[in-house]
């Protein structure tokens, strides 16, 4: 979102967020939860989900994303899918697990 507040000003970069955020929420269920957990960044938590249906919601919500501009602008978005079942016992595994994949999503 910066690169937007940079080039389109904050009220532009607002409407991103906040589209943004309408969409990732909208395409998850009601059992799961969507938080903003840094400037440009999200965290959905999907309980109860293999990593395989982790990472087909991800794609799904990278498609509602990249489907249609975002307040009149075109808006990519990458995901970094973890699992409990791949050994964190805190959090913080967690959330380094998913920058991790996040990373090699973006590369």
């Amino acid at each position: 979102f910066k690169s937007v507040n940079d080039t389109h000003g904050h009220a532009k970069g607002d409407a991103v967020l906040q589209e943004v955020a309408a969409r990732l929420q909208s395409n998850i269920g009601g059992s799961d939860l969507l938080a903003r957990y840094g400037g440009e960044e999200f965290c959905v938590v999907l309980p109860g989900r293999t990593i395989d249906e982790a990472a087909q919601t991800a794609e799904q919500l990278r498609a509602a994303i990249a489907g249609s501009p975002v307040a009149e602008l075109k808006i990519s978005s990458s995901f970094g899918v973890t699992s409990l079942a791949f050994g964190a016992r805190q959090p913080a595994d967690l959330r380094e697990q998913a920058d991790k994949a996040l990373y090699f999503s973006k590369h």
